[in-house]
């Protein structure tokens, strides 16, 4: 069975982490008990990368910025589709993910349930761009997972 790769951008420098993991986590959660609900239908097992989960600004394990640019950007290269949090719209590194997706042609789908201000690049990257989790999952599961 194929592996779908599915990585989860959105910023994470100036954000606590108490504020984005939890969303990630979330979001997390809800696409793997989509799929672990309806698994039995898909040709693919889920892997979802939470860049998070090896990398964050509050404990330090990174000897360089360079190892966590170098480590996202290829998670983002090997992926089949980018999940982006636009929690916080202005994050240098979350735009040189969506950039990196768009130029290897990976489908990205926006969530953006504070409606926040995004410029127009971002909503172009996007396959779609969502006001809730719940509905980004949904479609996610009708149309890139089965």
């Amino acid at each position: 069975m194929e592996v779908f790769n599915l990585y989860i951008a959105g910023a994470m420098s100036g954000i606590p982490h108490t504020t984005y993991k939890p969303r990630r986590n979330n979001i997390k959660n809800k696409l793997e008990n989509y799929y672990n609900n309806n698994s039995n239908s898909y040709p693919y097992i889920l892997y979802v990368t939470d860049p998070s989960d090896y990398y964050n600004y509050d404990n330090q394990v990174h000897k360089s910025e360079k190892e966590v640019m170098n480590f996202e950007l290829n998670r983002v290269r090997h992926s089949n589709l980018i999940v982006v949090d636009f929690y916080e719209s202005y994050s240098l590194g979350t735009m040189t993910e969506l950039t990196v997706a768009h130029e290897h042609r990976i489908p990205i789908i926006g969530i953006n349930d504070r409606e926040n201000v995004l410029h127009p690049w971002q909503i172009e990257m996007c396959e779609r761009i969502f006001n809730s989790i719940d509905d980004a999952v949904m479609y996610i599961g009708e149309f890139y997972l089965s």
